[in-house]
């Protein structure tokens, strides 16, 4: 139906596939192993110093491999939204306004995958009703800012996204870290 809008949406979906594998193969593989580790010591009745060190480390992995998929993302969002613009979206979509809304979708694709990784990191620890909510937020500013957006004309189309996928981004990463400092005690009192 919209077809330049359509094909830059295509291109910028792709743009986050290695965010993507990073999070399947070396994000959840190496947070796991923490994870299960922390858990055991909480479940198994380990001793205070024991789930301390373990939080720790759960913590300090879990920093580790989010800044390392948000700094390979950001840098190859860079990257593929410079070879969309000049190399693919000219042959797929000879249309500038296409172009246009590549870069602003791949920005907000950029943002809702880790907005997305959060929530899932979220519901790793049972935090449901938080994860609910940035994903209502998500939908509901998403919905207001796109209408805006779409009123303001063509050349702010995708604008709605990035600024609904920006906050939402802010929003998970403070709830994220709210709730990762009472972890143990959120964790204790429901085994």
């Amino acid at each position: 139906m919209a077809q330049g809008y359509d094909t830059a949406s295509f291109f910028a979906v792709l743009t986050t596939i290695p965010a993507s594998i990073i999070f399947v193969v070396k994000f959840e593989t190496s947070f796991y192993e923490k994870y299960k580790i922390f858990c055991d010591s909480i479940a198994s009745g380990g001793s205070l110093k024991d789930i301390k060190l373990s939080k720790d480390r759960m913590i300090s992995t879990l920093k580790r491999e989010l800044t390392f998929i948000t700094q390979v993302q950001f840098i190859l969002t860079l990257i593929l939204s410079i070879i969309g613009v000049y190399v693919i979206l000219p042959i797929f979509a000879n249309d500038s306004h296409a172009i246009e809304l590549f870069v602003f979708l791949s920005i907000g694709f950029f943002l809702s995958y880790l907005t997305y990784i959060n929530i899932i990191i979220l519901i790793y620890f049972d935090i449901q009703r938080e994860s609910l909510i940035i994903a209502l937020i998500f939908l509901l500013m998403n919905t207001i800012f796109t209408y805006f957006s779409i009123k303001l004309g063509e050349d702010y189309y995708g604008l709605g996204y990035v600024v609904s996928s920006f906050i939402s981004y802010i929003l998970s990463i403070n709830i994220l870290n709210r709730e990762i400092k009472r972890i143990d005690y959120r964790l204790y009192s429901k085994a």
